[in-house]
């Protein structure tokens, strides 16, 4: 299974480990939060990692989630002296 920090747009998270059998979609965390998504598995490879080219938008309709993980990402990056944007960059460097 893919564990790694994945993105989509400018979304970043990682699978959460558990066991998916017989699951249709596997749940995902945000950074720095406990705010997390579910992604079917139609749009996921067999280990988790999202398909090339798929269009996953509608994941990422809940606007409250969404603020949640923005306010998070924020808390944490104040409280390692960096902003939002800088450890987002992080996330994304360790990515590619």
């Amino acid at each position: 299974m893919n564990y790694g920090w994945q993105k989509y747009g400018y979304y970043v998270f990682k699978l959460i480990k558990r066991d998916y059998q017989g699951y249709k979609a596997k749940r995902f965390i945000f950074p720095c939060t406990n705010q997390n998504i579910w992604i079917p598995n139609k749009y996921l490879e067999e280990d988790g990692t999202i398909k090339e080219g798929v269009n996953i938008d509608f994941v990422f309709r809940d606007k409250r989630k969404i603020e949640l993980w923005k306010e998070g990402l924020i808390s944490c990056a104040e409280t390692q002296g960096k902003t939002g944007y800088q450890l987002l960059k992080e996330f994304y460097e360790k990515i590619n």
